[in-house]
């Protein structure tokens, strides 16, 4: 699991690094890709606190059995609830633009 996280982590960084290169031509686009880097921001948050507890669990197993015990399980639980918001936001302002180019729209679960 450990090295399930640290790939998506590394994906996620890679994407910002190129959202951050962008220079959208209208205050439409710069929200959109605003949003984007915050949703991708937060994630990288929620998954430093997973693999923060997935290293916890190396140490001590037992701690499997209630991962709402673990600080680290439960602070990256909250940043996700506040990650999830974050592409809700992205999506309802992304979506639209997607749509008058005929480009692929998409769920905040699927990002």
């Amino acid at each position: 699991a450990a090295t399930d996280v640290s790939a998506v982590t590394a994906s996620r960084r890679t994407v910002l690094k190129r959202a951050r290169a962008l220079d959208p031509p209208t205050a439409a686009s710069r929200r959109v890709v605003d949003l984007f880097e915050q949703s991708l921001t937060l994630s990288l948050s929620a998954n430093a606190g997973y693999s923060k507890w997935l290293a916890d669990l190396e140490r001590t197993p037992a701690g499997c059995r209630n991962p709402a015990a673990n600080p680290s399980y439960r602070s990256a639980q909250a940043i996700n609830a506040r990650t999830q918001t974050a592409k809700k936001s992205f999506v309802e302002a992304y979506n639209p633009l997607a749509r008058r180019f005929d480009r692929r729209t998409w769920t905040s679960l699927q990002i």
